[in-house]
């Protein structure tokens, strides 16, 4: 599903198939709407950061031990690091 590195882009979780990807996020109580939207309780879910909607093909990384999504972007995950290293 996701290639892992593109130019631009940091995906680190990976999926095989979309099949997978739809599994974790149904367990996580969210779901995949049209447009390969991440919706939760019917709504567009959307990045922890900057606020992108997002869908399976920008979906860059999930933070275990949470529900906070990421986007595709590396500054995303970025400030999702410094955040929580106390800085």
């Amino acid at each position: 599903m996701h290639a892992g590195l593109e130019e631009g882009k940091l995906n680190l979780i990976v999926f095989d198939n979309e099949d997978t990807l739809r599994s974790l996020l149904e367990g996580l109580g969210l779901e995949v709407g049209q447009g390969k939207k991440i919706l939760r309780d019917g709504k567009a879910e959307k990045c922890s950061c900057c606020d992108e909607p997002l869908t399976t093909k920008n979906l860059g990384n999930l933070m275990p031990g949470s529900l906070e999504l990421f986007c595709d972007r590396p500054t995303c995950l970025a400030g999702y690091i410094l955040r929580y290293r106390g800085h």
